[in-house]
């Protein structure tokens, strides 16, 4: 439907308008390993451009997703840069301890299944997420729902 274009199109202009406050942050932060995850691949594309980094999205072959992973796991990659569908399932990535979540998706069950990348076996350290907020943009809606589906989800026993 044409809001359904409408939201779309608003949350990438926002993910975008985030993008070089994430650039700046990594830069200045002492974090030794930071994960990023975002959901537009223009977000993505931008975030990429951050010295010292890997990157999975939709469009990464097996290989170039394995090559990724190892090179943020084991390698000198100080930044894995993940799109939330094509990343956010399925991969270790306990190297970090940090994640931030450009663009968090609507239903909680999906925004947990991406702190699981950091958040799982085999991490030594805590873990800090960071949900990468605009004020007074629909990022503030998103998390809203979140709560609010998280407490239905709660209420009835999931």
């Amino acid at each position: 439907s044409l809001d359904d274009v409408h939201i779309a199109t608003m949350r990438k202009i926002i993910g975008m308008a985030k993008v070089a406050g994430i650039r700046k942050w990594i830069e200045e932060s002492s974090h030794e390993k930071i994960v990023v995850f975002a959901y537009h691949r223009a977000v993505i594309d931008e975030l990429k451009k951050i010295e010292n980094s890997v990157f999975i999205d939709g469009r990464c072959t097996l290989d170039q997703r394995e090559k990724a992973k190892n090179d943020f796991q084991h390698g000198n990659a100080r930044v894995f840069i993940g799109q939330n569908k094509a990343a956010g399932t399925g991969l270790t990535l306990t190297a970090g301890s940090v994640l931030l979540l450009v663009e968090p998706e609507w239903n909680p069950a999906d925004n947990i299944q991406i702190k699981d990348r950091i958040w799982r076996i085999g991490q030594k350290n805590g873990c800090l997420i960071y949900f990468v907020m605009l004020p007074g943009s629909i990022d503030e809606g998103i998390v809203r729902v979140n709560k609010r589906k998280t407490e239905t989800y709660k209420n009835i026993g999931l």
